[in-house]
């Protein structure tokens, strides 16, 4: 079997990881091109394994899991899904950096960086990681996937619409139209849920926006049920989802989004999600946990976001705790703004998220308002055309046909 030596003890450990027959000619070509580092996490019971991939390194490491490092995982999901100043988060940080990512440092400098976690590791935003201070998110843009293979699929590019938003609206504590066995099944969820469909003040804001500005379309208000969402996503580049949501992590087959039918909650579930056939390059899904579920172990974890994964989006930008409603606005628009100039998806939702706290109050730069949009795809641009590029062409055009015109005519009165 293949072997690692373990960074900290330099004892010998089997690294699960090796077993994974890596495309490496098509990765390696990949990561060359992007400037891009390639992570792939293995958690074990004793050890975090993971496999580091650059357009020319392979290394392999095995971190050592004990109680204390399993203790450090599970304070830093605390310290950042707080609202709170805490004075800790920075030492965690660097903590955490030090397991993870430490052994690499060398290699990953100056790259960006993708990220396939397991475990634990799904909840973590690496961007939040800090190295003597400065946060892996001020030097590396970082994107995930859910497998190396996942990684190099290509995707959908003939999607006749540039952009579909969806945005109910909501009133609060209002009823659930769902069929009566599914109601059984999940009565008790739904106790709870009514009075977590409150008002949400910049969802409708955020699509109408991220509408213009592709010139799209957006479906807005209390008239926005699932069969208005199943009839318009499917042949749309940019599907756009800013609503409620919630995670069942006993059966994540009943995770749901919540459009809106009149009076009535009208929930999509993911297993529904899951028989659907969607084209979108890019879905972003603006509510809580739609990153989160329940993790098997060899298969990933199970969520709304992974759902449509399935259904065929290629790129997925979700949350991996409750988003903060006018936080994620601004950084969702700021995202699409850049998308829309030019820049790759991973680099122009780090910009974004960089914009935010550069203008953020300091009360609202903690990490639970920014840090928990991710993208789980590629760093891959999306071309919307440059109307200013086309304009310069057809001027440049129309002026060489006048100059030519003009030459003509003159020799023509030169000759007569």
């Amino acid at each position: 079997c293949p072997m690692s030596a373990n960074f900290d003890t330099l004892q010998i450990v089997y690294n699960p990881n090796d077993r994974i027959e890596y495309p490496m000619a098509k990765i390696k070509s990949l990561l060359t091109q992007k400037n891009a580092c390639l992570m792939d996490y293995f958690v074990g019971d004793q050890y975090i394994h993971a496999s580091m991939i650059s357009s020319d390194t392979f290394i392999s490491r095995s971190m050592q899991l004990d109680l204390q490092n399993k203790d450090l995982l599970k304070e830093f999901l605390v310290s950042i899904k707080s609202t709170d100043s805490r004075s800790d988060i920075q030492t965690l940080a660097e903590q955490v950096y030090a397991l993870l990512l430490k052994p690499f440092a060398q290699t990953i400098a100056g790259k960006s960086l993708i990220i396939i976690p397991d475990g634990i590791l799904y909840k973590i935003p690496f961007e939040l990681l800090e190295d003597q201070g400065i946060k892996l998110i001020d030097e590396h843009s970082v994107q995930y996937e859910y497998s190396a293979k996942l990684l190099l699929k290509k995707a959908f590019l003939d999607a006749s619409v540039q952009y579909t938003g969806f945005a109910p609206e909501y009133k609060g504590n209002e009823e659930i139209d769902v069929p009566s066995i599914e109601a059984i099944t999940l009565k008790d969820m739904y106790t709870n849920t009514r009075e977590l469909l409150g008002p949400l003040k910049f969802n409708i804001p955020e699509v109408v926006e991220s509408a213009f500005l592709f010139k799209g379309r957006s479906f807005v208000g209390t008239k926005v049920d699932k069969q208005i969402f199943l009839t318009n996503s499917k042949d749309t580049r940019i599907l756009h989802l800013a609503m409620h949501a919630i995670t069942d992590d006993q059966n994540p087959d009943y995770s749901q989004l919540f459009f809106k039918s009149n009076d009535k909650s009208e929930p999509l579930f993911a297993y529904e999600l899951n028989e659907q056939e969607l084209k979108s390059e890019l879905a972003i899904l603006s509510a809580c946990n739609t990153g989160v579920g329940t993790y098997r172990r060899g298969d990933g974890v199970q969520s709304l976001a992974r759902a449509f994964k399935a259904a065929g989006c290629k790129n997925i930008v979700m949350s991996l705790w409750p988003a903060n409603d006018a936080s994620t606005k601004d950084i969702v628009v700021g995202f699409l703004k850049k998308l829309k100039a030019g820049m790759g998806k991973a680099d122009a939702l780090r910009q974004s998220k960089l914009d935010y706290l550069q203008t953020a109050p300091p009360e609202l730069k903690q990490p639970y308002y920014w840090a928990g949009l991710v993208l789980i795809g590629d760093n891959e641009a999306m071309d919307f055309g440059n109307n200013y590029l086309s304009s310069g062409i057809l001027i440049f055009l129309l002026l060489t046909v006048t100059i030519f015109s003009l030459v003509v005519i003159r020799r023509k009165g030169h000759f007569a």
